[in-house]
């Protein structure tokens, strides 16, 4: 997967997330995503994502 994608707004706003990110993370059509501002930026997130810590 890419880090760092650049990606321009649309002139209504809208911005496209690259199909990549939304393959590795889970994003469904027609489903939501959570939007939270942070000091660093906006995150966008799928709120039914569960990131797991692999067993050695």
């Amino acid at each position: 997967m890419k880090i760092g994608i650049k990606r321009k707004l649309e002139k209504n706003g809208r911005l496209v997330i690259p199909i990549e990110y939304r393959e590795f993370y889970h994003f469904e059509d027609d489903k939501e995503v959570e939007i939270i501002a942070t000091p660093e930026g906006v995150l966008i997130r799928n709120p039914n994502y569960k990131m797991v810590k692999a067993k050695n």
